[in-house]
């Protein structure tokens, strides 16, 4: 246990120390200088100020995000489940890092809230097209913007109609 942390030590040293550091082609990093943002950088090696300076690296490459089931009603009151597939890049590494204190829950929380928008705007026969996941695309992605990231698509999925028991609480 006592050489664990020596070692883990010794690697956080070494991070701080170091006047020099990769980004890689995949990656986009930003300096802290005492705390305070210095400048932002692209994939190569890079130098900076021992100890006084602090890089955070985040991954630029595409990815994709699940969001969660949502139970909703439609416009012509069928009970559904529908969730989503983004896929999404981070594009500005500055914001997206220092901007949003969790940039990827806020994106969760954007594309869970405009589900719900249009599906209660929709009735069910309207769920199924193509035309819903592009108007959904294009309101999250405005929004997403704000944050340093890039949305491609925002895929509904799994749109089923399910039976919903509501339980009445006795007043």
């Amino acid at each position: 246990m006592f050489w664990e942390q020596i070692i883990e030590w010794l690697s956080s040293v070494r991070d701080t120390a170091l006047p020099w550091f990769i980004v890689r082609e995949y990656e986009g990093a930003i300096v802290l200088v005492l705390g305070r943002y210095s400048r932002t950088l692209g994939p190569g090696i890079h130098f900076k100020g021992p100890f006084i300076s602090e890089v955070l690296v985040e991954n630029t490459n595409w990815d994709t995000m699940d969001s969660d089931f949502q139970s909703l009603t439609t416009k012509d009151g069928h009970n559904v489940v529908v969730s989503a597939i983004v896929k999404y890049r981070v594009v500005d590494v500055r914001t997206f890092v220092i901007d949003v204190e969790n940039a990827r829950s806020a994106l969760c929380d954007i594309v869970a809230r405009e589900i719900a928008r249009v599906v209660l705007n929709t009735e069910w026969d309207g769920l199924r097209t193509q035309d819903i996941d592009k108007e959904t695309t294009i309101v999250v992605r405005r929004e997403a913007k704000k944050w340093g990231i890039e949305i491609d698509t925002v895929t509904l999925t799994n749109r089923a109609k399910i039976r919903t028991i509501r339980l009445m609480q006795a007043v």
